[in-house]
């Protein structure tokens, strides 16, 4: 468990759309939810963004990547770059939301947070 997220073991040969990846206080999530969201970030990037940028390009990448792994296909993980990238979307999108210089401020942080955990989880990585 690391903070209000519990991870489950995904040893099992195949996923399944019910199958339970990690819960998000105390609401287990599915593949079937992540393939959604994963969905619904490539809808708003592809509508409100000109994916030819490199990082909206990338961030789609990352998105196939995730759907393409969740739907049991053997494809490689994304480069720690990559994830940080997307990291950068979805700070642009969440910013777009933002109401005030304090929430753009604290998303800055997260978006931040994030990568640090990215750098955590990629050290000593050869291929990144």
């Amino acid at each position: 468990m690391i903070g209000d997220f519990k991870f489950y073991n995904q040893s099992q040969p195949k996923m399944e759309s019910n199958t339970v990846l990690f819960e998000y206080k105390n609401q287990k999530i599915r593949v079937s939810q992540m393939l959604t969201a994963a969905e619904n970030s490539l809808k708003f990037i592809k509508n409100h963004f000109n994916v030819k940028d490199k990082p909206y390009s990338v961030a789609i990448i990352v998105l196939n990547l995730m759907q393409m792994r969740l739907l049991n296909q053997n494809v490689g993980r994304p480069t720690k770059e990559q994830l940080k990238c997307l990291v950068d979307v979805f700070h642009e999108i969440e910013d777009l939301n933002a109401q005030t210089d304090i929430a753009k401020k604290q998303n800055e942080i997260i978006a931040n947070d994030l990568k640090m955990i990215i750098e955590f989880f990629y050290r000593g990585d050869k291929n990144d």
